[in-house]
């Protein structure tokens, strides 16, 4: 029992890079996160499309972040492998303006090779923001 719950607090304090996440989209330099993601990664976006590790840090670049948030961050633990799910608001703005984003993020974490902990595969939902400010 004791081993699983330092392996949770050590991983949990890998894991919670997501606070680099945030200081990525805050200072907009998404090459922040670029180390967390592994170089065969698959994202699918709130809109449905999928994308590997280029098209996320190029999505990421596009946008500019005016803020971002995260909340109710929870990290559950198999072996080698960690589900991180969260609620991240946003306010950002593209091409197109600005707008404001409330979604519901899980991420799937391998422990690599190399003793790293990188996201192999992530999908966010869009919610609303009375579901945000409930989760």
């Amino acid at each position: 029992m004791a081993d699983g719950s330092v392996c949770r607090v050590r991983i949990q304090a890998r894991v919670t890079d997501c606070s680099r996440r945030t200081e990525a989209e805050n200072s907009n330099k998404p090459e922040l996160i670029a180390p967390l993601l592994a170089e065969k990664s698959i994202f699918t976006g709130t809109d449905g499309l999928v994308m590997d590790r280029a098209g996320e840090l190029a999505l990421e670049k596009s946008n500019h972040y005016l803020s971002s948030k995260v909340d109710d961050f929870k990290v559950k633990v198999y072996g080698n492998t960690a589900i991180t799910s969260y609620a991240l608001h946003t306010t950002r703005s593209d091409k197109s303006g600005p707008f404001e984003k409330h979604e519901r993020v899980t991420d799937t974490w391998i422990k690599m090779p190399n003793g790293k902990w990188q996201v192999v595969a992530s999908h966010g939902s869009n919610i609303s923001a009375a579901a945000a400010k409930t989760n």
